[in-house]
Order: structure tokens, then sequence, then C-alpha cells
């Protein structure tokens, strides 16, 4: 069986000027075009935030890997991440009992919380540097409708022992001066810049045996019994098993297999805040209850990023008037939430996002495809999927099993 991808197909993932465009690549390393034939364990292709996470836990269990990507690593959907980290599931942990059972759902929740610590564990064992800042996270409704559901949420999250704080209105007004309903008050959650973590790690990672090559584009793939052979434009690999870890451009492979609605979610990144001490309680990450529903958090250097708004995709991303018009709203809506803070916007830019039926990623193989797997860290915790995604992949490799893999298969 040969497997053929279109040759310089190249998906656009994002339109606009991105905030994490900011910082400066001159001192960052390149990385050669496979111009060789090689042999490996196990060959990852896509160098995002993904792709990233997954090079480096295969790594450390000792695995040979090769990381690929066709353009230069994480300048795709990582560009334009907002990297809102929290343990909280978009679709809640009651509706998600409704679906899977209380102790299904409950392991997802707790899957996620762990993912947030295994980050911060890894970023302590390696050192790197990817402006990781601990976040409260606060849950907001807009709504009285919202506000019923909300105060059910809290009550499942607390009788699976998830420690949250109940804000009435009252309250949100008085300790965070924020023109909410009510709101969900956790205390596990996080912010990174995801460009510098995938540069990062990536370079960490070479520098224990991965081989990662850019611009070096996979075009086919011949399936054998025990291996599989991919073949770039100058070279061909050899690989035990082949990881996808392309995120929405890999999407075609698996349609049949998977419940996914496409979007268009924009971002507004401001100036620096020069009155930043009037920022809200704890700069908490604030995101709504609402479908779909706005986000917000800080930046290292005093900014705001707020995203929402989302389309529908339409197989093309907006141009520069849908984006001024977006970046407008966002504009408005922060001058809403915080009119004593010197707000002036800096960068525009809107992205492709995933959402599924249960907002929780696929991860797995398919029969499809033998000797292949998948991440897909589909939805708002897709980094923290990446995580969990990267951990079920290296044990799948190493013992053919893993305890919550059925909980992120394709065939849940």
């Amino acid at each position: 069986m040969k497997l053929f991808f279109k040759k310089g197909d190249k998906m656009k993932l994002y339109a606009g000027t991105p905030y994490w465009s900011l910082i400066s690549d001159t001192k960052k390393k390149k990385y050669p075009k496979l111009v060789e034939n090689i042999e490996c364990d196990v060959l990852i292709v896509g160098g995002g935030i993904t792709g990233a996470l997954s090079s480096y836990y295969m790594n450390q269990a000792n695995i040979d890997t090769v990381l690929i990507d066709k353009n230069a690593f994480a300048s795709g959907s990582t560009m334009v991440n907002t990297s809102l980290l929290h343990y909280e599931i978009d679709t809640t942990l009651y509706k998600l009992s409704k679906m899977y059972g209380k102790p299904n759902a409950i392991r997802c929740f707790q899957l996620c919380r762990r993912a947030l610590y295994d980050l911060k564990s890894m970023l302590n064992d390696t050192g790197l540097d990817c402006e990781y800042v601990r976040r409260k996270s606060l849950y907001v409704s807009t709504s009285i409708i919202e506000d019923i559901k909300l105060l059910a949420e809290y009550h499942s999250r607390r009788s699976a022992g998830f420690k949250a704080s109940f804000v009435s209105k009252i309250n949100m007004k008085k300790y965070f001066n924020l023109p909410y309903n009510s709101g969900i008050y956790s205390y596990d959650g996080a912010e990174i810049n995801p460009y510098l973590l995938t540069k990062n790690l990536i370079d960490y990672t070479t520098t224990k045996g991965l081989r990662a090559y850019e611009n070096t584009e996979l075009i086919s793939i011949d399936f054998k019994k025990d291996y599989n052979i991919a073949h770039t434009k100058d070279a061909v690999i050899k690989a035990k098993k082949i990881i996808f870890a392309t995120g929405y451009e890999c999407q075609s492979l698996v349609d049949s297999y998977t419940s996914t609605n496409f979007y268009v979610t924009y971002n507004l990144t401001t100036k620096p805040i020069t009155n930043a001490h009037k920022l809200w309680k704890d700069n908490s990450l604030i995101w709504e209850a609402k479908n779909p529903y706005n986000h917000i958090r800080r930046t290292k250097d005093n900014r705001i990023i707020v995203g929402g708004y989302d389309t529908s995709y339409k197989g093309y991303m907006p141009n520069a008037y849908e984006l001024e018009k977006k970046g407008e709203l966002l504009y408005k809506q922060l001058h809403h939430l915080f009119p004593k803070l010197d707000i002036e916007k800096d960068f525009v830019s809107a992205g492709l996002f995933a959402r599924t039926k249960d907002d929780l990623g696929y991860v797995g193989d398919v029969e499809e495809y033998p000797n292949c797997y998948f991440i897909l860290g589909y939805g708002a915790n897709g980094i923290l999927y990446s995580i969990i995604g990267s951990q079920i992949i290296r044990d799948l490799y190493l013992h053919g099993y893993h305890h919550d893999a059925a909980l992120f298969s394709f065939y849940r």
C-alpha cells in the first residue's frame, strides 16, 4: 500500500500578524534539509508544538527519533496559539459525565491537570525558557442561564475533588472589578510563549540525540509489515513507526474517524499597558462560558491578549478588512471590561481552530494506516492534549498499551 501527499500543498493556518512573530529569529538555531537516506525507530511529521513535545518524550525514552517539517519549525498554528493552559475542558465536567460517565469525565479533567504539572516538571528538568507563569483560571458567565449552568458545573467539580470557588456577581465586582454575572475560580493554570517552547524544546532535544530537519516535505509513504518507508524530495526514511503531529493538515487522512468542525478564531494583542497595576486580580486566565467564547490573558511584557469571535471556516483565511473588523470588536470588549486601562491595539491575527463534539483531542492509530500514530490536539486544551498524547503514544510504542488511551481514541 502506498499513500501520496499533494506536493507543495501548503494549507494556510493563519492570517495577519501574530504577537509571537515579534520574537527575533536571528539567533535561533536553523536546521538543515534532509538530503540523505536514513533509518530510525520513529519518524515524527510536524515541527510545531505537538511535534516538539512528542520528540521530547520519545527521546527521553531512548527511542531513536527523527523530526521533519516541510517549513521552518514553529511556523504554523503555533504562531497563533494564545496558550491559556487550564485543566478545564470546554465541554464541562457536568456535560462530559453525561456523555461518557462520571469516572471517565473526571479522569479526562485529571489528565489535563496532571499535564500542567508535567509541563512544569519538564521545564524544571530542561531549564528551558518559554515565559512560563503559573496562573489561576476564571471561568465566567454573561447571562442568568449561564449562571445556572456554572453553578451545576461548580458542584460537579467540587464533588470530583477539584479545588474551585464560586464567585457571585457581587464578589465578581468587589474582588475582580469585572462586569460578569458569576464565575468559577480555579487554582491550576498557566500561560506560556508557545513559539519559544517549541523552538527551545527542539533545540534541547537535538542535544540529546534527536535528528531534526526543516524544509523537508513528506511526499509519500510505503506501508510495510513491520515498518514504513517515507519519501521526501531528496531522501528516504525507513521508520518502524510514523507519528503525524501536523494537526489540521492531516485531518483529511482521518476525516471518517472524527467529528470535527473547523473555525477561524481572532486574536488581538495590545501594546504594553502603562498602568499595569490596574489589571485584574491575579492576572487570571479569563474565559467565558458561552459558545463561542472569548478569552483573555496577560503577557510577560504587560500586554493583554484577547481572543474569540470565532466564525465557521469556509476554506480560506480572512482578508485585511475582516481582520480589522474583528480586531475592533475585541478592542471594544477590552475597553468595556477595563475602562480605566490605557489600551492601544498592536497585533491582530486570525488562526484556524478545530473543535470536536466532546472537545477532546484524538490520539492513537486507525486501521487504515499501518505503523502510524496521530496526535491531534484539537480544542482549547490543545497543548495539554499534546502532552497527554505524546505520553500515550510513547507507551503504545514501548508497551503496546496505555491505561488512558481509550479516552482519546479515534474509536471512542
